[in-house]
């Protein structure tokens, strides 16, 4: 697997080098440099994906968001494989704001944020309830970690689909909760 992903590495940096401007040779180029250990090294080629963007009136079929919240999402799993949680909290957290429709991020806010401060619970809490599966996986992360189900009230919970109309505002506020937190006073970009 080693000799596949060493040759997986060395097409990615020329495929780069021809199409200059898409992020999906970059995003694989990153993962395979995960696959093998080189997870610092995957870093900057994450940041390009988002550097770039995505793509705008594809010529060839491009996967969306590869310039945007699923580079921010590797970011967020590079940083926890090298051991920063709050990088990655961060992470994760300005994936989830970009698209709050990914249940497999929630699991990860949950167990990275700190639910014991209710405000950061409550604001979790608020935005995972737009969406049942999100909320799900919300509460199952809350239950195995043992915190937090008591102080939300479930009480008069009823899903709607047309509840989603608040969610960038709190996860606006959640990012400058876990930077008070954490002590982070520094740009995402420019640090993590």
């Amino acid at each position: 697997m080693t000799g596949e992903t060493a040759e997986a590495i060395k097409y990615a940096e020329r495929g780069e080098n021809i199409f200059p401007y898409l992020p999906d040779i970059r995003m694989d180029h990153a993962h395979a440099l995960i696959q093998v250990g080189r997870v610092a090294d995957a870093i900057p080629l994450l940041l390009q994906c988002r550097q770039l963007g995505d793509v705008k009136d594809p010529l060839i079929d491009t996967v969306p968001g590869l310039g945007s919240f699923l580079a921010a999402a590797e970011l967020g799993r590079a940083w926890l494989l090298l051991g920063d949680t709050a990088c990655a909290a961060e992470w994760y957290l300005t994936s989830f704001r970009e698209n709050t429709r990914q249940e497999n991020i929630v699991w990860f806010l949950a167990n990275l944020l700190p639910l014991e401060h209710a405000s950061i619970r409550a604001q979790l809490y608020n935005v995972c309830k737009q969406d049942p599966l999100c909320f799900a996986y919300f509460v199952q992360a809350c239950a195995v970690r043992g915190e937090g189900l008591a102080a939300l009230d479930f009480r008069n919970f009823t899903w709607s689909p047309d509840r989603h109309a608040d969610r960038t505002v709190a996860l606006d506020r959640g990012v400058e909760g876990i930077r008070a937190i954490y002590g982070c006073v520094y740009e995402i970009e420019s640090v993590c």
